[in-house]
């Protein structure tokens, strides 16, 4: 385990030479670069996005940018983001649009407005009080008809869980699956 930055850095840097991306990797990288394939609604944001993601993420996808472009688009990102923190609508109303469902929870707290019950708990606290499995617990039976389908039949697995979560995380417009 390492016990300090440098060791860390250095696992890192050890281990770089030997990632991967996958498909789906690279599916979900299509989808964080071209938004507007899932959300029709935003506009073109890839530079900013690609001028977060490292240099040897962007080798692995074979993503190109160079230092110039990430220097202009940091620096239009830092100015934007000091204006946007600068005013709580516009703060709010950049939020509610780039984030819809996480603005009504996130807002309150940003203003200041205190909780209207002073409980908190723990992840699993909260599941047991509403009724909700542990995540390694969830799903048992999509998750036995996959491992049938995927490891019995050879199929590759179905879409059904992804479907289900579209009501809460999105849609998956423009995904491409992993054996697509």
């Amino acid at each position: 385990m390492p016990r300090s930055r440098e060791a860390v850095i250095e696992f890192f840097d050890d281990w770089r030479p030997r990632l991967a991306a996958s498909a789906l990797a690279q599916s979900m990288t299509r989808m964080i670069l071209h938004p507007e394939l899932a959300m029709p609604a935003v506009p073109e944001v890839t530079a900013p996005i690609m001028s977060m993601i490292g240099k040897y993420m962007r080798q692995m996808f074979g993503i190109k940018q160079s230092a110039v472009e990430d220097k202009i688009v940091q620096n239009a990102m830092r100015a934007l983001m000091t204006a946007v923190n600068s005013n709580m609508h516009l703060y709010d109303a950049v939020w509610s649009w780039l984030v819809p469902g996480t603005a009504p929870i996130m807002m309150p707290a940003v203003l200041g407005i205190p909780a209207l019950s002073d409980v908190t708990m723990t992840p699993r606290e909260a599941q047991k009080k509403y009724g909700y499995d542990i995540p390694s617990e969830a799903h048992m039976d999509l998750r036995r008809k996959q491992e049938q389908r995927a490891f019995g039949s050879h199929e590759a697995p179905s879409d059904e869980g992804l479907i289900e979560s579209e009501a809460f995380f999105g849609g998956m417009k423009g995904v491409v699956a992993a054996t697509g």
